[in-house]
Protein backbone atom coordinates (compact mmCIF):
# COMPACT_ATOMS: atom_id res chain seq x y z
CA UNK A 1 0.00 0.00 0.00
CA UNK A 2 1.18 3.48 -0.75
CA UNK A 3 0.95 5.34 2.54
CA UNK A 4 1.51 8.69 0.81
CA UNK A 5 -1.60 8.23 -1.34
CA UNK A 6 -3.61 7.25 1.73
CA UNK A 7 -2.41 10.32 3.67
CA UNK A 8 -3.32 12.55 0.73
CA UNK A 9 -6.77 10.98 0.43
CA UNK A 10 -7.52 11.26 4.15
CA UNK A 11 -6.26 14.80 4.68
CA UNK A 12 -7.90 16.38 1.63
CA UNK A 13 -11.35 15.86 3.10
CA UNK A 14 -10.81 18.86 5.38
CA UNK A 15 -8.68 21.95 4.96
CA UNK A 16 -4.94 21.40 4.89
CA UNK A 17 -3.90 20.58 8.46
CA UNK A 18 -1.48 22.89 10.21
CA UNK A 19 0.26 19.89 11.77
CA UNK A 20 0.29 16.22 10.81
CA UNK A 21 1.65 13.29 12.77
CA UNK A 22 1.83 10.00 10.92
CA UNK A 23 3.02 6.54 11.73
CA UNK A 24 3.74 3.87 9.13
CA UNK A 25 6.47 1.38 8.29
CA UNK A 26 7.99 3.67 5.65
CA UNK A 27 7.44 6.98 7.44
CA UNK A 28 11.01 8.20 7.50
CA UNK A 29 11.60 7.50 3.82
CA UNK A 30 8.37 9.26 2.89
CA UNK A 31 8.80 12.39 5.00
CA UNK A 32 10.06 14.55 2.11
CA UNK A 33 7.20 13.41 -0.15
CA UNK A 34 4.59 14.13 2.53
CA UNK A 35 6.15 17.52 3.23
CA UNK A 36 5.96 18.43 -0.47
CA UNK A 37 2.32 17.29 -0.58
CA UNK A 38 1.39 19.38 2.47
CA UNK A 39 3.81 22.35 2.28
CA UNK A 40 2.05 24.49 4.89
CA UNK A 41 1.94 21.72 7.50
CA UNK A 42 4.35 20.73 10.23
CA UNK A 43 5.12 17.05 9.60
CA UNK A 44 6.05 14.57 12.34
CA UNK A 45 6.89 11.15 10.82
CA UNK A 46 7.37 8.03 12.97
CA UNK A 47 8.34 4.57 11.89
CA UNK A 48 7.62 2.66 15.09
CA UNK A 49 5.01 3.06 17.77
CA UNK A 50 7.72 2.72 20.45
CA UNK A 51 9.50 5.83 19.17
CA UNK A 52 6.23 7.74 19.04
CA UNK A 53 5.16 6.63 22.51
CA UNK A 54 8.45 7.87 23.95
CA UNK A 55 8.15 11.26 22.32
CA UNK A 56 4.42 11.85 22.94
CA UNK A 57 5.06 13.34 26.34
CA UNK A 58 7.22 16.05 24.73
CA UNK A 59 5.09 16.60 21.64
CA UNK A 60 2.31 19.15 21.79
CA UNK A 61 -1.11 18.77 20.26
CA UNK A 62 -1.38 18.14 16.51
CA UNK A 63 -4.34 18.74 14.24
CA UNK A 64 -4.33 15.38 12.42
CA UNK A 65 -2.79 12.02 13.26
CA UNK A 66 -2.68 9.27 10.63
CA UNK A 67 -1.82 5.75 11.78
CA UNK A 68 -1.31 3.02 9.20
CA UNK A 69 -0.94 -0.55 10.39
CA UNK A 70 0.87 -2.62 7.77
CA UNK A 71 0.49 -5.99 9.45
CA UNK A 72 -1.51 -7.90 12.02
CA UNK A 73 1.07 -7.64 14.78
CA UNK A 74 0.82 -3.88 15.09
CA UNK A 75 -2.98 -3.60 14.82
CA UNK A 76 -3.67 -3.85 18.57
CA UNK A 77 -0.81 -1.48 19.37
CA UNK A 78 -2.19 1.01 16.82
CA UNK A 79 -5.65 0.86 18.39
CA UNK A 80 -4.19 1.59 21.83
CA UNK A 81 -2.08 4.39 20.39
CA UNK A 82 -5.11 5.86 18.60
CA UNK A 83 -6.91 5.99 21.94
CA UNK A 84 -4.05 7.88 23.55
CA UNK A 85 -3.68 10.27 20.62
CA UNK A 86 -7.36 11.17 20.48
CA UNK A 87 -7.49 11.98 24.18
CA UNK A 88 -4.39 14.10 24.60
CA UNK A 89 -2.57 14.78 21.35
CA UNK A 90 -4.79 15.11 18.23
CA UNK A 91 -8.05 16.74 17.14
CA UNK A 92 -8.57 14.23 14.33
CA UNK A 93 -7.26 10.68 14.15
CA UNK A 94 -7.29 8.48 11.05
CA UNK A 95 -6.55 4.79 11.49
CA UNK A 96 -6.06 2.29 8.65
CA UNK A 97 -6.10 -1.35 9.71
CA UNK A 98 -5.68 -4.45 7.54
CA UNK A 99 -8.90 -6.37 6.98
CA UNK A 100 -7.34 -9.74 7.79
CA UNK A 101 -5.86 -8.66 11.15
CA UNK A 102 -7.30 -9.89 14.43
CA UNK A 103 -8.90 -6.76 15.85
CA UNK A 104 -12.44 -6.05 16.98
CA UNK A 105 -14.59 -3.29 15.52
CA UNK A 106 -16.12 -2.84 18.97
CA UNK A 107 -12.71 -1.70 20.27
CA UNK A 108 -12.76 1.15 17.78
CA UNK A 109 -16.38 2.03 18.48
CA UNK A 110 -15.46 2.23 22.17
CA UNK A 111 -12.90 4.90 21.21
CA UNK A 112 -15.66 6.90 19.46
CA UNK A 113 -14.16 6.12 16.07
CA UNK A 114 -16.47 5.70 13.11
CA UNK A 115 -15.81 3.70 9.99
CA UNK A 116 -15.02 5.81 6.97
CA UNK A 117 -15.22 4.84 3.33
CA UNK A 118 -11.80 3.62 2.30
CA UNK A 119 -10.27 5.20 -0.79
CA UNK A 120 -10.68 2.92 -3.83
CA UNK A 121 -7.01 1.94 -4.00
CA UNK A 122 -7.06 0.41 -0.49
CA UNK A 123 -10.65 -0.86 -0.47
CA UNK A 124 -10.76 -4.55 0.33
CA UNK A 125 -7.33 -4.57 1.97
CA UNK A 126 -7.79 -1.93 4.67
CA UNK A 127 -10.60 -0.58 6.77
CA UNK A 128 -10.33 3.09 7.63
CA UNK A 129 -11.64 4.62 10.84
CA UNK A 130 -11.66 8.23 11.97
CA UNK A 131 -12.18 10.26 15.09
CA UNK A 132 -13.00 13.94 14.76
CA UNK A 133 -13.27 16.04 17.89
CA UNK A 134 -15.59 18.54 16.18
CA UNK A 135 -18.15 15.92 15.18
CA UNK A 136 -17.74 13.70 18.23
CA UNK A 137 -20.81 14.95 20.07
CA UNK A 138 -23.82 16.44 18.43
CA UNK A 139 -25.66 19.37 19.98
CA UNK A 140 -28.70 18.08 21.77
CA UNK A 141 -31.73 20.29 21.46
CA UNK A 142 -33.31 19.15 24.69
CA UNK A 143 -30.27 19.80 26.87
CA UNK A 144 -30.42 23.57 27.19
CA UNK A 145 -31.98 26.24 29.38
CA UNK A 146 -34.85 26.84 26.96
CA UNK A 147 -36.22 23.35 27.50
CA UNK A 148 -36.59 21.12 30.52
CA UNK A 149 -33.12 21.67 32.00
CA UNK A 150 -34.00 25.18 33.16
CA UNK A 151 -33.98 25.53 36.98
CA UNK A 152 -36.36 28.50 36.75
CA UNK A 153 -39.05 26.21 35.33
CA UNK A 154 -38.78 23.54 38.02
CA UNK A 155 -41.65 24.99 40.07
CA UNK A 156 -43.87 25.64 37.01
CA UNK A 157 -43.91 22.33 35.25
CA UNK A 158 -44.41 18.78 36.44
CA UNK A 159 -43.23 15.88 34.42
Amino acid sequence: MNALELIKALTTEHATPSSLLYLSNDATSMSAAVASTLPDSEIYPYQSDAALTEELSYRGRVEVAVLISEDETTAQAMIALAGRLRITHADRVWLALPVDASWQVSDLYALAMVEHDAPPFVSGRYRVFRYDLESYTRVREWNNARNWANPENFHRYRW
